[in-house]
């Protein structure tokens, strides 16, 4: 089935009906959202196993953000043992290749697709795929090093953009750049790390998708400072969640599923706000709901209403990534 194909099945469905890196398992859930959770990864498994066969290349979409969802949901190697996943784990290990297949679609830089190939490796390594190779790990550790701008943030789009499921914006991009190159492995790491803290410090971020990602960067600083503003912007989340449990692009506007999973994934960082996790359980409630029969969700696009199947997959692989961490704090929390 050619992926025009299965877009146009895809969104009649629809009409009818929130790197950061996970490693935990998806077994504390309620049935509900365990049902949800692996239609979606039954869904992503299929959609990403496809894709390199049929395109004759490698996503962003379907081999980062996917892959990285699929590992968050489940790590038995037998499940990705076919000859597709062979090939991908191949190209994990290529990361001068990766420099060179910015999306045609979304026309993103190619530091971003730096950085979602460089989290699902992460994924891969994390969950026995793949060997640690020090060499290539190195390398990709250089090259973002490299690719920080000197505020501290990674650049991937022009500043006033809204991030997307699969753009992510440069906080989000931020998040998940630390993310791979680690917060405790030498004075460079530290230092860029730092860069990027201050950078975040001094952030005043205004959609939903920033919001979340200057929330999750400063819940890596040790200090009082960094931890309080952490705080500060998951109360902010929190005072703008819609009724229907979901988030908007920004406060007040109607709820979408990629800002809803990007907030949510933002508060189980500072769970020791009582009023968490009332809100993450309607932020569950919204993202089973919304779920589409395939097992997908439907695509957050800016500006929103638009149909893209890129969108569609990274939209669905955040959501997956949010309900596996929703029931995580709903078992840490209880």
């Amino acid at each position: 089935m050619d992926t025009a194909f299965r877009l146009l099945g895809r969104t009649a469905t629809g009409l009818a009906v929130f790197c950061l890196l996970c490693t935990t398992s998806a077994s504390s859930s309620t049935p509900v959202s365990d049902s949800a959770m692996r239609r979606a990864f039954n869904y992503l498994l299929d959609e990403s196993s496809n894709w390199s066969g049929e395109n004759n290349c490698f996503s962003c979409h379907n081999n980062g953000d996917a892959v990285r969802a699929l590992l968050a949901y489940q790590q038995e190697p037998h499940t990705f043992a076919g000859s597709s996943w062979r090939k991908l784990i191949k190209w994990f290990d290529q990361p001068g290749e990766w420099l060179k297949s910015p999306s045609d679609e979304f026309g993103e830089s190619p530091i971003l697709t730096f950085i979602q190939f460089g989290t699902a490796r992460l994924a891969a390594q994390s969950g026995g795929l793949m060997a640690k190779n020090r060499v290539i790990e190195s390398a990709i550790q250089e090259e973002l090093l490299k690719s920080q701008s000197p505020e501290g943030y990674w650049k991937v789009e022009p500043e006033g953009h809204i991030g997307s499921p699969g753009t992510y914006g440069n906080a989000l991009a931020s998040f998940q750049a630390i993310s791979i190159l680690g917060t405790k492995q030498g004075k460079k790491f530290e230092a860029a790390l730092e860069r990027c803290l201050n950078w975040a410090f001094r952030q005043d971020p205004k959609s939903t998708t920033d919001v979340a990602a200057i929330c999750h960067l400063l819940s890596l600083g040790e200090n009082d400072a960094t931890k309080s503003r952490s705080s500060k912007w998951s109360q902010h989340l929190i005072r703008n969640q819609n009724t229907d449990g979901g988030w908007g692009v920004f406060p007040r506007r109607y709820s979408e599923v990629f800002d809803t999973a990007i907030a949510s994934l933002a508060i189980t960082q500072t769970l020791a706000h009582p009023e968490s996790k009332a809100s993450l359980i309607k932020a569950r409630r919204f993202l089973e709901e919304t779920q589409e029969s395939t097992g997908g969700w439907p695509e957050t696009t800016r500006p929103s209403g638009g149909v893209s199947y890129a969108q569609h997959i990274s939209t669905t692989a955040w959501a997956l990534q949010a309900l596996i961490h929703l029931s995580e704090s709903n078992k840490t929390s209880d």
